[in-house]
């Protein structure tokens, strides 16, 4: 392998081999032992995925994905390799671009293996997470950690820790709600993804998200607050749309108890229903690949929630996946100098902004 050879991982979720039950049970088990996911002492995180979680929510999460299978599998991973596709497409023959998942097939490790062995000058990773979180970036970069101890991956090794910031990124987003006449509805809701509360507080220890206001601003003090910079996200692409904040709520989705980042997207959608609310667009700028959250929980069963409620429509923005202007974002994001980066040299981390 020449020395000059370039390596570029695009790394996303993942999602079970199949919608059968015991292929549900082991992605799952794979993912909730995560310690960035499930960041609880190990003993209990083991007792709660393998005598609670796993065995009881296997089958109810089996019928879920089993809506959402395809002919060519779930969305998640057939987006993911269709961008792949297209990225390839544009690179030069310097630049090798590889496609892993954090969880399941194809393996992030088994493929971390297969680059030790090459000779690449500079290896960058590219979690396709836009906002920063310790359970979804965070966790990439500890698998690298762990993979960087006594070896060297590649001359060098880098990774992009988030993309939301990004101008391009912003108007990729506006244009793709921009197409469904946001004017026409009611209200605007912007979707993330929920984590624990806790899990916000590591990024920013020594103060809280209300007396850094991350609701509000988006500095370099909280720039890796995954709540403040979903907030940041949902100001910037608002600001396009030039639609005041009344009619804008951003909130939280799939949560697993109460001491989740709030407000919860099913709670908010319930409050807009009752209120009259009869018409609200929804849009989840965490997601950059259509998944198990935004086809089948917002699309079919918060659409539930919010018919019963007395809604009339609630209509989802599809996510990135595959379109031509977000290929064109990724390859012009990895082929760019990137002031926004994670360093990795060695086992040492080093956070740069």
């Amino acid at each position: 392998m020449s020395a000059q050879k370039r390596a570029v991982l695009l790394v996303n979720l993942g999602s079970p081999q199949s919608s059968r039950t015991s292929d549900v049970r082991s992605y799952l088990k794979e993912f909730l032992s995560d310690p960035c996911v499930i960041d609880l002492p190990a003993w209990f995180r083991y007792l709660l995925v393998n005598g609670i979680i796993a065995p009881f929510r296997s089958f109810r999460s089996a019928k879920l994905y089993k809506m959402l299978d395809t002919d060519r599998g779930f969305p998640l991973i057939y987006h993911s390799m269709d961008l792949e596709a297209q990225v390839r497409d544009r690179l030069t023959q310097a630049t090798d671009l590889f496609l892993a998942m954090r969880y399941g097939e194809p393996s992030l490790k088994k493929l971390l293996h297969r680059i030790k062995e090459q000779d690449y000058s500079e290896l960058m990773i590219l979690p396709l997470y836009p906002q920063y979180a310790t359970s979804t970036t965070g966790s990439v970069v500890r698998l690298l950690q762990t993979e960087l101890e006594g070896h060297q991956l590649a001359g060098s090794t880098q990774i992009i820790p988030h993309f939301h910031m990004y101008e391009d990124f912003i108007e990729l987003w506006t244009r793709k709600i921009l197409s469904f006449n946001p004017s026409a509805y009611d209200a605007i809701v912007f979707s993330f993804h929920g984590i624990p509360v806790r899990q916000t507080k590591k990024t920013h220890p020594e103060a809280s998200c209300e007396s850094m206001q991350c609701e509000h601003r988006y500095t370099l003090t909280n720039r890796y607050c995954y709540r403040a910079a979903c907030f940041q996200t949902s100001r910037s692409i608002s600001k396009i749309l030039k639609i005041g904040p009344k009619k804008v709520y951003t909130s939280f989705q799939s949560r697993f108890g109460r001491n989740w980042l709030m407000p919860f997207t099913d709670q908010t959608l319930i409050t807009l229903a009752k209120d009259g609310k009869k018409r609200v667009l929804i849009t989840s700028p965490a997601f950059v690949t259509d998944c198990l959250e935004t086809r089948v929980e917002i699309a079919k069963e918060y659409f539930k929630l919010f018919k019963n409620a007395g809604g009339e429509e609630l209509t989802l923005v599809p996510s990135l996946n595959s379109d031509p202007d977000w290929t064109t974002f990724i390859v012009k994001l990895i082929s760019g100098s990137n002031q926004f980066s994670i360093k990795l040299h060695d086992a040492d981390l080093e956070l740069m902004y």
